[in-house]
């Protein structure tokens, strides 16, 4: 035999008569396994999920008087479970009027043989559609798993391509800073190698941001906005706001070179205290601080009276919209990408005190 039936539990709607031990024994014998008939005299009182979960097959017994038979099937067909529908003689139209009421085969009581056969079918085809069942739900749940690995995967794409850029920021503020420092053109080879890699890595951190941007279906973001409306004030006061400490001393002694005046601080709050104290006229500030985002930080400012006048501009390798739409509502005027391009940069400010 293909199915494998270690024993049989049958529940018998009906009164026990000595036909039931000749039904037993021939399905016994048929299935080549051990039978075990219990009895349900009160019919209207039937657990059918309780029945469920404790038997194979239910013979429905046809001679029940009312209520009996036909007023319990569609309860016995709700377990889900096969019912059989004992017949003292078949009727094809009682039949199928059977069926149609969730009763799997009407049988008739002298045909025990033909009995066993059917529900030996039935138990294959439950036992076959509970393996599908088994099969169903364990591909939804590789499937969800994998939706969480791929998500994941493009999180881990994002946050490498923030990650290349931090370290990439300070390389590209060295190289400017050397230019103006360095005019050997001996070095300038070796800058101008450096410089070319760094683009190349540059791009690469692009790249993976598309791709990331590109499987979370969101638009491609700008580099940077317009710059903001001019301030009639010179030397331009700067304030930089970033706990990358390579990265600001650079940029500080760069931009000093251009002729502005620069203070620094590495959290949000020493941020917010000195902008308080020095009165920038521009503040640069990274997103991914340590105590607070700078999110935080420009709405905190944003309500300084004396900052007022102050420009917000945030420095971030997350240039994806919903972060530059966040950044908007804080309080930012621009948002500029790592690695700063300080040639851009320096263009911005200046058009800010023309």
């Amino acid at each position: 035999m293909l199915l494998k039936i270690d024993h049989l539990r049958v529940l018998i709607l009906g009164n026990r008569s000595p036909d039931y031990e000749n039904i037993r024994q021939h399905l016994s014998d048929g299935l080549h396994c051990p039978v075990f008939f219990d009895s349900a005299a009160v019919c209207t009182g039937l657990d059918v999920s309780a029945a469920g979960r404790e038997y194979h097959v239910i013979l429905v017994d046809g001679a029940l008087p009312p209520p009996g038979g036909p007023d319990i099937i569609g309860r016995a067909a709700a377990s889900g479970i096969p019912v059989v529908y004992l017949v003292d003689a078949f009727k094809f139209d009682v039949s199928i009027e059977l069926i149609d009421r969730g009763v799997s085969a009407c049988i008739p009581k002298d045909e025990p043989d033909r009995l066993a056969a059917a529900v030996y079918k039935m138990l294959a085809w439950a036992r076959a559609e509970t393996a599908l069942r088994d099969c169903v739900r364990q591909a939804l749940r590789l499937l969800s798993a994998l939706e969480d690995a791929d998500r994941h995967k493009y999180d881990f794409i994002s946050a490498l391509s923030h990650e290349l850029r931090n370290p990439l920021a300070s390389i590209v503020a060295g190289l400017s800073l050397l230019d103006m420092l360095d005019r050997n053109p001996t070095t300038r080879r070796t800058k101008d190698l450096m410089r070319r890699q760094t683009e190349r890595l540059r791009r690469l951190a692009d790249g993976l941001l598309t791709l990331a941007r590109a499987a979370g279906n969101q638009d491609e973001a700008p580099r940077d906005h317009e710059a903001p409306e001019s301030i009639s004030s010179k030397p331009l006061r700067i304030l930089l706001i970033d706990d990358n400490r390579d990265l600001v001393e650079t940029s500080r002694a760069l931009l000093t070179l251009y002729g502005y005046h620069v203070a620094a601080a590495y959290t949000g709050a020493d941020g917010i205290e000195k902008a308080r104290e020095f009165l920038p006229h521009v503040i640069l500030c990274d997103i991914g601080l340590p105590d607070m985002d700078g999110y935080e930080v420009a709405r905190r400012l944003a309500g300084c009276r004396e900052l007022a006048g102050s420009r917000l501009i945030s420095l971030s390798g997350y240039a994806q919209p919903a972060e530059l739409k966040e950044g908007a509502a804080a309080g930012f005027d621009l948002h500029i990408s790592k690695p700063v391009d300080f040639e851009r940069l320096k263009q911005i400010l200046d058009a800010l005190i023309q």
